[in-house]
């Protein structure tokens, strides 16, 4: 009986792709293209793990390693530490990151503290800093 259900259901969403056209691929198009940003604060030690998510911020500090690195994303609402194989983008550099949310404990001066950071799966934008004009105003 599910697979029946779920085979009408198939039929359903492609009678409404017909009806619609381009319709419906344009506004497939706009959610991929700009997918829900999830703020900072939001983002916590009950967060499931593995969940992914997409964070825009500015890199705020860098911590280079052997294999890998992982840098500080900053937005209006806090930051957070992203771990990357990737190469590190440059501080002040505002991006938008494809990640998954992952919590380590950790032992800070004998007490233990859970805290959240960001896997990156990809970076889909890249912004650099403004620069300042060289050239003087006149």
């Amino acid at each position: 009986m599910s697979s029946l259900r779920f085979y009408c259901w198939l039929v359903y969403l492609s009678s409404i792709g017909s009806i619609t056209g381009c319709q419906a691929s344009n506004s497939l198009e706009a959610a991929i293209s700009s997918p829900k940003v999830t703020p900072i604060e939001n983002i916590s030690t009950q967060t499931e793990q593995s969940t992914l998510i997409y964070i825009r911020g500015k890199v705020s500090n860098r911590a280079p390693f052997l294999t890998d690195g992982t840098y500080q994303l900053t937005d209006p609402t806090g930051q957070i530490w992203i771990r990357t194989s990737e190469p590190l983008p440059k501080v002040g550099e505002t991006i938008l990151v494809q990640g998954k949310v992952q919590a380590e404990s950790l032992s800070l001066a004998g007490k233990e503290e859970e805290q959240s950071y960001i896997i990156e799966i990809k970076k889909l934008q890249q912004k650099e800093q403004d620069e300042p004009d060289s050239q003087p105003h006149k």
